[in-house]
């Protein structure tokens, strides 16, 4: 598949780069506001493998935050309302009448409070290691030592920065190096600052489309406990906690699949209610209980359980 790029203009005139792959429902991605855009994503094979398998459905839909790859940089506005501005003007672009919204990590405030606002476009929405709260992320100690690097050694710091959350192989150099051009000391300095302020919270009861908030295990950003309690003020939401090798979003295969069950769910569901015969279940259930249910028993056994459950919902009858 070929990414075909085009701009939208945001509301007070900013030029937002935008991308769109394979054809149907839109399913639009709010990316972390970080080094990445959309074509250092592009170069890692497992992340475009990604993206293709996902546009064989759908329309993935994913844009450049304001100031950063190629959307227009010399920007004065980098407030949450802008950076929502933005994303109304990708998916009023896509013309549908609904769309599937997926949220990273800083990405997160973004997406849900477009979601909030717009409770009848937002047909289901994923939370992908994402905050609702933006000084809830969680920084090891070595990635605020790299700090000092932003001004005085730009490219080490971002090379640096990259190849600690890809991982120190040649796909984390490649990322490493499309990333050194898609911001500058300065306007990474901005944004950082001004995305440390973003706070959706009190608007979380307000999210009205199912939601899946997703964990990946070993995130160097965000705490189970602070996943645990943005699926808990939700309305609508499951959470599940997944493992795959590298913490870059949509990297790898155990987050692609849940995203697919989830967003297929109601395309696949029978008539008569009863699961489909073939095909992999994936248990979410409601957060409170969950929540409980693995304090009590340990992750091992609530999987156990849980395995045990998938198989009596898969049972073929008679």
């Amino acid at each position: 598949m070929e990414l075909q790029t085009r701009y939208v203009t945001s509301a007070d005139g900013t030029r937002i780069a935008m991308s769109t792959l394979g054809q149907g429902r839109p399913f639009v991605i709010v990316q972390e506001i970080w080094l990445t855009a959309m074509e250092s994503y592009w170069v890692v094979p497992e992340i475009r493998e990604n993206l293709e398998r996902l546009a064989q459905r759908r329309t993935v839909v994913r844009f450049d935050h304001r100031g950063i790859g190629l959307s227009e940089r010399e920007v004065s506005d980098i407030s949450l309302d802008a950076r929502v501005s933005d994303l109304v003007a990708v998916i009023d672009y896509c013309g549908a009448g609904d769309i599937d919204l997926l949220g990273t990590i800083s990405g997160g405030p973004v997406a849900i409070a477009y979601a909030a606002r717009n409770q009848t476009t937002v047909r289901r929405l994923i939370l992908l290691d994402a905050l609702a709260r933006a000084r809830d992320i969680q920084r090891e100690s070595h990635t605020r030592a790299l700090w000092p690097l932003i001004e005085s050694e730009w490219d080490l710091f971002v090379r640096t920065q990259t190849l600690l959350a890809a991982g120190w192989t040649q796909t984390g150099l490649d990322l490493a190096e499309a990333n050194i051009a898609n911001s500058t000391p300065q306007s990474f300095l901005a944004a950082s600052r001004a995305t440390g302020q973003h706070d959706v919270t009190n608007v979380l009861p307000d999210v009205g489309s199912p939601t899946l908030v997703m964990h990946h295990r070993r995130s160097p950003w965000v705490s189970l406990a602070v996943v645990k309690r943005l699926a808990a003020s939700l309305p609508n939401a499951r959470f599940v906690q997944f493992d795959q090798q590298y913490s870059i979003p949509l990297s790898g295969e155990a987050a692609i699949q849940i995203i697919e069950q989830f967003l297929d769910e109601d395309e696949s569901k029978p008539q008569d209610g009863r699961s489909p015969q073939g095909h992999a279940v994936i248990l979410f259930a409601d957060i409170a209980d969950s929540t409980a249910l693995t304090e009590r028993l340990g992750d091992t056994t609530f999987r156990d359980k849980a395995r045990e459950l998938e198989a009596l919902l898969t049972r073929t009858p008679g």
